[in-house]
């Protein structure tokens, strides 16, 4: 309980701090340099040094300064609904396109087509839709998982999970672990369960009660039982430990690339996530883009977020995306370029893409996050049986999204 409150009152603190920043940005529209100011949140700490060279280079060019500040994807939702509360929003956040379906909560503007490139792949622009509107400018694609793995410990890598299994036993006895990702983690575990035809949301509500996600907790959990992965394998398993070379494989998304090539080099190859039975693997999708709480776009600082979202989605910027840090790119020349010169591992992180579906963008699926965890750690200490913690996901995410409606 004392480490409890003391989380709490650290989160506290940490918002505190935030909407500060918020505040003193927002405030001061002029600075002493004749420069507007546009406070921005961003959530991919990978992308830090690219977004600062970019907004270094958007600044010299427009003379419109931008306070930068990284906050973690776990807290930015809430940091968000707060500060709409506090009247205490940033001008502008880098964010998956999901967060779409905060427009009502946090007031996003809506984005008129003149802020909107014509050149943009025509899937980006519609996730940064919500209810007929468009809330968001695109700006990254991708945001999927892919199997990574280490060329000098795998030669043919494994197609499907029983290969997997059977390379674990060699591999071990070589003093290597065999793979590692984030295993509690939720935005994994659900792509298995698509993979078996599930969906977390249908037509905008929650379906997690299917047969296709208790299938997937009885498979997900012999994965673990089996001992091909250790059910607290987290960030290290799929990170770090996997660019210290201690693991073969490594189910993680397209904002790792990067790092992986800088540390493995030639060593390291991608392919697609092994396919459970012939049915190929699904992981999730997303874009990441520009949204704009507390119409920020129809407010004082209009001009200088109009000429940022631009410079964003511009073809020299989004060419950059990739060259510098892998992230895949949403204009249409960009990504085409991408696709021309791709060489076998981003083939292979492109096919994966293509097998792909789409985040739900719908206001509930916040709500969904937590009922699948809930009822995946039932399942998993033994206190339901799979179809019952399906059910139970499905219960809880229902009566936690009727909680969190403003009452009539």
């Amino acid at each position: 309980m004392v480490m409890k409150n003391f989380i709490c009152k650290l989160i506290c603190y940490q918002m505190l701090l935030l909407f500060s920043f918020i505040a003193t940005a927002t405030a001061k529209v002029d600075d002493p340099d004749g420069q507007d100011s546009i406070s921005m949140l961003y959530y991919r700490e990978t992308a830090e040094p690219l977004l600062k060279e970019g907004l270094k280079q958007f600044e010299q060019e427009s003379g419109y300064k931008v306070n930068l500040v990284f906050v973690n994807l776990n807290d930015l939702k809430q940091m968000l609904v707060k500060g709409a509360v506090n009247n205490s929003l940033p001008d502008v956040v880098l964010a998956p396109s999901d967060f779409v379906s905060l427009a009502p909560t946090i007031k996003l503007s809506k984005l008129s087509p003149a802020l909107l490139s014509s050149e943009l792949i025509p899937e980006a622009l519609n996730s940064m839709r919500y209810q007929e509107n468009y809330y968001g400018a695109p700006v990254m694609s991708g945001n999927h998982l892919m199997l990574f793995y280490n060329k000098k410990y795998v030669q043919n890598p494994a197609k499907n999970w029983q290969e997997l299994k059977a390379q674990a036993v060699e591999l071990r006895a070589k003093g290597i672990e065999p793979i590692g990702w984030n295993y509690p983690e939720m935005y994994w575990f659900t792509s298995f369960a698509a993979t078996l035809g599930g969906a977390p949301l249908t037509d905008g509500k929650p379906s997690l009660n299917s047969q296709a996600y208790a299938d997937a907790l009885i498979f997900y959990k012999e994965l673990a039982d089996s001992g091909l992965i250790d059910p607290t394998c987290g960030y290290d398993c799929a990170q770090k430990d996997f660019q210290e070379q201690l693991f073969a494989y490594s189910i993680n998304g397209e904002w790792a690339l990067a790092d992986f090539e800088r540390d493995l080099g030639d060593d390291l190859g991608i392919t697609v996530i092994p396919a459970i039975g012939d049915k190929p693997f699904r992981p999730l999708f997303s874009t990441i883009g520009l949204i704009f709480p507390g119409d920020s776009l129809q407010g004082k600082k209009a001009k200088p977020l109009a000429a940022l979202t631009l410079f964003f989605q511009s073809r020299r910027f989004q060419d950059k995306l990739f060259e510098k840090q892998r992230f895949l790119p949403v204009n249409q020349s960009s990504f085409i370029q991408v696709e021309a010169a791709a060489n076998n591992n981003i083939k292979m992180l492109l096919k994966q893409l293509a097998q792909a579906i789409p985040m739900p963008p719908d206001p509930i699926m916040a709500n969904a996050w937590i009922g699948m965890k809930k009822g995946f750690d039932r399942y998993m200490a033994d206190i339901s049986s799979a179809k019952e913690a399906a059910d139970y996901m499905q219960k809880f995410t229902e009566r936690d999204y009727q909680k969190s409606q403003p009452s009539k």
